[in-house]
């Protein structure tokens, strides 16, 4: 079996795998949207919204197509590395897609979970964690926890303003080194881009704007701040208002 056989086949059974988790939110799943909720991390609506859209993103037919539109073109990495995931807790499940990318790349999963979120994001990993095709996965909501690895490259999602300590903290305690490279995303919003010919099919469009400013209380980095059209201002106008 080639590199890119067996990246395929870890991506139908990642996806299989956690579709079957998130089928009936029963067992360990429903009890960490319980906890979620009940404890006030996120309110139902947002959780629920959340574990839909991955449930979509998700899709065996999609989950092909991503890894085959990463892989075109481009060489596949030999040697198996440790990823350091520090994700944000802004959004229920937020890193779900960080974790997806390193489990099918097949390198070494190694993730700090968010305080502000952490119930959800362990409860699905726990089922992957005992499948061997997914080589060493570690977890912790303590970054202390996973002290002892030395990370070969780390994402990161967060302020500007901690980034800095991001860095220096991970030197200190030996969690990255001098080789470690760093992927950082440090963004606060989104933006809009709406053409001439989407403002004469409106369709659902003003309920998918309201839906983008306001899911999550405004609050995610994915929050609609911007519009921007090569339209008629006032047509958008009209259909915003």
């Amino acid at each position: 079996m080639n590199k890119r056989e067996d990246i395929l086949n870890r991506a139908q059974a990642l996806s299989k795998l956690i579709r079957s988790r998130l089928t009936f939110e029963t067992g360990d799943l429903k009890q960490a949207v319980e906890k979620t909720t009940s404890e006030g991390f996120f309110n139902p609506d947002d959780v629920g919204f959340a574990l839909n859209h991955i449930r979509h993103q998700l899709d065996e037919n999609q989950t092909e197509d991503w890894v085959n539109r990463v892989l075109s073109g481009r060489p596949i990495p030999e040697q198996k590395e440790t990823v350091l995931c520090l994700h944000a807790g802004n959004l229920p499940l937020v890193g779900f897609q960080d974790v997806v990318a390193v489990l099918l790349s097949g390198h070494n999963y190694c993730g700090k979970i968010s305080r502000k979120d952490p119930y959800l994001l362990p409860s699905l990993l726990e089922d992957v964690q005992e499948n061997d095709a997914f080589g060493d996965i570690r977890y912790s909501t303590e970054l202390d926890d996973l002290t002892g690895i030395t990370a070969d490259r780390v994402m990161f999602s967060g302020s500007t303003k901690s980034e800095v300590q991001v860095r220096e903290r991970l030197l200190e305690s030996g969690m990255a080194g001098d080789r470690t490279r760093y992927l950082m995303r440090t963004a606060h919003s989104s933006a809009a881009w709406i053409s001439a010919e989407a403002l004469h099919q409106p369709e659902n469009l003003p309920e998918l704007l309201a839906e983008a400013s306001f899911r999550y209380q405004g609050k995610g980095c994915r929050t609609l701040t911007s519009i921007f059209t090569d339209g008629n201002p006032e047509m958008l106008l009209k259909l915003i208002r």
